[in-house]
């Protein structure tokens, strides 16, 4: 788990699969500009109840890393999740590279809340699994998102942020 003054980040527990579906299902408009088609058991507890399993071993395997982010104020019987950051694709070897993702809830946006998430998903790409690259994708458009699909293909402009040298001599 990584913490920020106020969220708790977590690659999610399967107690968690039904504030997942709900969490999807309150963003379903929100975020259909900026993700792929959706089949409708996607937005369903069942649906997280396996999906959550396969969430922990790719965090297990070190494949990927798909966090949701926590309220720390929230009542822990009733979870509420404020976002998701995903570090994806994970590649050894020479590159020590991966993709970031994100979604934030639409009550969320606007509160410096991703930042906040993301200094603490970036430190643990840098430090703990010794990457040297995090890339991400974004529609010149889109100012808030990395990635904009909405049904038709664009043009994408490609970034990454490398880590500091020093995080890099202690990756080999």
């Amino acid at each position: 788990m990584l913490t920020t003054p106020r969220l708790n980040v977590v690659v999610p527990l399967p107690d968690l699969s039904q504030a997942m579906a709900t969490y999807v299902e309150r963003n379903r408009q929100h975020h259909a500009s900026a993700a792929p088609a959706r089949a409708p058991e996607f937005y369903t507890e069942q649906f997280w109840k396996g999906e959550i399993p396969r969430k922990q071993e790719r965090a297990r395997a070190e494949q990927s890393f798909e966090f949701i982010l926590l309220d720390k104020n929230a009542d822990e019987k009733s979870p509420s999740i404020l976002g998701d950051v995903s570090l994806t694709n994970i590649v050894r070897g020479n590159f020590l590279a991966c993709y970031l993702g994100y979604d934030l809830d639409v009550e969320a946006v606007g509160r410096g809340l991703m930042t906040e998430a993301l200094h603490a998903v970036i430190d643990f790409a840098f430090l703990e699994l010794k990457l040297h690259r995090i890339m991400a994708n974004y529609v010149q458009t889109n100012a808030r998102s990395y990635l904009l699909l909405d049904g038709v293909w664009q043009d994408h402009v490609l970034t990454s942020l490398v880590t500091r040298q020093a995080y890099a001599e202690d990756a080999v």
